[in-house]
């Protein structure tokens, strides 16, 4: 069929260099391209410039006008003189049909191929296979009154042991998200990890493990897993962590970096604190004396401050 064939080659020189092409002015081109277009697809047009308007969607009097220079590049069908088709529309479509007849060949022949390859192969592998023999025959079911074995139940299959280690976590957790821990089992593979790392055997509880607990809870996680306390163990076992991952309660900063402005304001306040010290100190001994503050915050000079007792 025509239609099966979505595309053909366009030859532009040989299009370009036709007498009859160039005789041609822009829309009779344009409605000429369309007419092969047509011819391509249903193999055919009618001998007749209304129907062929209806075809291209073209006015019928913009057709009629170019209809005798489009008929004269166009010849009659074999089997009906009333239809007309294109000689260089008929050579591709031949030489299309030629190149689909010889691959659809070629891939028939690589399929057997591959088939005969694979089934010499086969009988290969059966022959060896046949010469190794084996000495021992395939053993015949024998047929029993014993009932088969009932498969036992998902949930008691995946349901273990009491661990006190893990009940304690789930208590915390519990405690903490108002819900009963669903446990995986990277929870128990963490958590045999663990009890190898301290050198324990279950059911033993690892040392602190209620206190690592509490800091693994008041550590701001959106997900708190056993597996996820069993890796960082020696993380809680310390401190909680803040919203930073740092430790909450390190440097009486919360876990923060000290700012620059932070920074000054601490050491203004330690020198302060130190120039009072002395104060308070010569005070205490009644008797005048002399501070050296080159190196506190209150004289940058670096020299000294006289201090007499005020009279009783």
């Amino acid at each position: 069929m025509p239609a099966e064939m979505g595309g053909y080659y366009f030859d532009v020189l040989r299009y370009r260099n036709s007498d009859k092409v160039r005789l041609m002015d822009h829309t009779t081109r344009g409605i000429y391209r369309e007419v092969l277009d047509e011819i391509w697809v249903t193999g055919s047009i009618p001998n007749n410039p209304d129907a062929v308007a209806r075809l291209i969607h073209t006015p019928s009097d913009v057709v009629l006008m170019a209809w005798p220079q489009i008929v004269d590049c166009l010849v009659p069908t074999k089997f009906d003189a009333d239809r007309f088709t294109s000689e260089r529309m008929e050579e591709e479509r031949k030489y299309r049909n030629k190149i689909r007849r010889e691959r659809a060949k070629a891939g028939r022949e690589g399929g057997l191929k591959s088939a005969k390859q694979r089934r010499s192969k086969a009988e290969a592998i059966a022959s060896a296979n046949g010469d190794l023999g084996s000495t021992t025959p395939t053993p015949t079911p024998i047929p029993t009154d014993e009932k088969p074995e009932k498969k036992k139940p998902r949930a008691a299959l995946q349901r273990r042991p009491d661990d006190p280690a893990f009940a304690l976590f789930s208590k915390h957790f519990k405690t903490r998200r108002k819900v009963p821990y669903g446990h995986t089992q990277a929870d128990f593979v963490q958590l045999a990890d663990l009890r190898q790392r301290l050198q324990i055997q279950r059911p033993e509880i690892p040392e602190r493990w209620e206190v690592a607990c509490r800091n693994f809870f008041d550590t701001p996680m959106g997900k708190y897993t056993l597996a996820d306390f069993c890796r960082r163990y020696d993380v809680f076992l310390n401190d909680a962590l803040n919203e930073f991952s740092k430790p909450a309660n390190s440097g009486g900063r919360n876990g923060r970096i000290e700012t620059g402005a932070e920074r000054t304001e601490r050491q203004n306040r330690e020198a302060t604190a130190r120039v009072l010290d002395r104060f308070a100190t010569l005070e205490t001994s009644n008797s005048p004396g002399r501070i050296d503050a080159g190196s506190t915050a209150g004289d940058l000079s670096g020299g000294v401050i006289d201090v007499q007792p005020e009279p009783y």
